[in-house]
């Protein structure tokens, strides 16, 4: 076994731990919630958890999406608050309800009216319409602001490409272009087909990423090969919004560099040079001294007029050109550093120790309700395992990226064709995504390799995912590890 398995495993050994502490910190809350209108009273000695749980926060502005997981223990619909502040006992009362969902929708799509750090809170009903008011961080309250920056769409804040022109010019490609933005961050794209859809992106290189200020852009393709080109707004890549427009954003004609030899041909050949003595001119005798003329008494002498030069017109501001460099690139990684004496006095370092504390025994209480609780847990058997689709994949009207996402879901990974599924998920994780969008893409092309058999590039896949979907991925990553412990 190795070193990173035992911290796994150690890690794995940890869990009992964390949920005895989670239940030690939600019992007082719901015991302490008894006169907040809902009926909170013991249900048999068993934990009543009247709140949802796993409140996940994404943005795309001006949209706030919100996923959650509802209680087991109550059936009654959820509330959706929204506040400028943390929602907690003292804030609750002037935070804004803003929507009211069915049990069992688990997500909701706020828009807010104005800019600005916002927090939320989702709150079940008991089957009366009492609210449970009990707030835990990170399960049914929101502990970190979500910042709306622009309540404009995208598509009214990126920037929009017009008047591409790309010609070859002395063994190199001058893409130019104008932008009606500044501030945004534009992709210049390269491919031996002309850009029409979007889809197109999956065939083409990137040349450059650069900021609309910059409306000229400097390229070294291969020699011989027929290129078009293509500019949009990086965030309408992301979204899978992008829109190409020949003549506007996108060339309606190929351009290339000629090939060396078609390029000397082209050239005319220099006329032949002829070589002359040089003939020495002769003085004039006449003009060997200066003559000077004499001029009559009385005449007014000549006023030597100087020419003023003329003043410098107002020069206008240079156009910025994008050179990219080509040459300075490291081949390989530094190597890591890991000091094993002190660098100041010489005496040895130990090892770093991540210490535990030692363990305390609990109330019988406690024991029982963590006893139910982990009897709820059923392992998961291999043989059983289906398809798990991410909350974020099930809200309604996906579009751009996100609609490429969906069909991927309700295509081949529906009908578990997992060789199709990854080829297109392969080319969907080639294009620049948001970090959401990417590592659910990641979370999926993980279950992919693992219904494949490799399950060692499934493995690498979810732990890649883990940090976006903790819950989800652990429960994969548990399978994994325990098949591996078996075999």
């Amino acid at each position: 076994m190795t070193g990173s398995t035992r911290g796994l495993f150690r890690a794995a050994s940890l869990r009992p731990i964390l949920a005895l502490l989670m239940v030690m910190m939600v019992v007082p809350m719901v015991s302490g919630q008894e006169d907040a209108g809902a009926d909170t009273t013991d249900h048999g000695g068993s934990i009543f958890a009247p709140f949802v749980s796993r409140l996940r926060i994404s943005t795309r502005d001006p949209e706030i999406r919100l996923t959650w997981k509802d209680s087991e223990d109550v059936d009654g619909a959820c509330r959706i608050y929204r506040h400028t502040s943390e929602i907690n006992a003292e804030t609750f009362l002037d935070a804004e309800l803003v929507a009211q969902v069915e049990s069992g929708v688990q997500s909701f799509i706020d828009a807010p009216a104005h800019p600005g750090d916002y927090y939320y809170g989702v709150f079940a009903e008991s089957a009366a319409g009492s609210l449970y008011e009990i707030f835990i961080p990170y399960r049914n309250t929101t502990f970190a602001p979500v910042t709306v920056a622009n309540v404009a769409t995208l598509a009214e804040r990126s920037a929009h490409i017009r008047g591409i022109q790309a010609v070859e010019n002395d063994g190199v490609i001058l893409v130019e272009y104008e932008s009606d933005q500044v501030g945004r961050e534009l992709i210049v794209y390269r491919s031996t087909s002309p850009f029409t859809a979007p889809d197109d992106l999956l065939s083409a290189g990137i040349v450059a990423t650069v900021m609309s200020t910059v409306e000229s852009v400097i390229d070294y393709p291969v020699p011989g090969v027929p290129y078009y080109y293509g500019v949009v707004d990086s965030a309408l890549v992301a979204e899978g919004s992008a829109v190409f427009e020949p003549g506007g954003n996108a060339t309606e004609t190929s351009v290339e560099i000629p090939l060396p030899t078609a390029a000397a041909a082209l050239q005319p050949e220099p006329e032949p040079e002829t070589t002359s003595e040089p003939v020495e001119q002769q003085p004039d005798e006449t003009s060997a001294s200066p003559q000077v003329a004499s001029v009559p008494q009385g005449t007014p002498e000549p006023v030597e007029v100087v020419e003023q030069p003329e003043e410098p017109a107002e020069a206008e501001p240079a156009q910025q050109v994008f050179v990219p460099e080509i040459s300075r690139r490291r081949p390989l990684p530094l190597p890591f550093l890991q000091l094993n004496t002190d660098l100041q006095t010489g005496d040895r370092l130990g090892d770093a120790v991540i210490t535990v504390a030692d363990p305390q025994s609990i109330s019988s209480t406690t024991q029982a309700a963590l006893d139910e609780m982990l009897g709820r847990l059923t392992p998961r058997s291999p043989e059983s395992l289906r398809p798990e689709i991410l909350p974020e994949d099930t809200l309604p009207s996906p579009h751009g990226a996100e609609f490429t996402l969906r069909t991927i879901l309700d295509g081949p990974i529906a009908n578990l064709a997992w060789e199709d599924a990854l080829l297109q998920l392969n080319n969907f994780l080639s294009l620049p995504l948001s970090s959401d969008v990417r590592s659910r893409a990641l979370f999926y092309r993980a279950q992919c390799f693992y219904f494949t058999g490799e399950t060692a590039r499934a493995f690498v896949e979810f732990l890649l995912a883990r940090d976006a979907h903790f819950a989800e991925a652990e429960g994969w990553l548990d399978v994994i590890l325990g098949s591996s412990a078996g075999a």
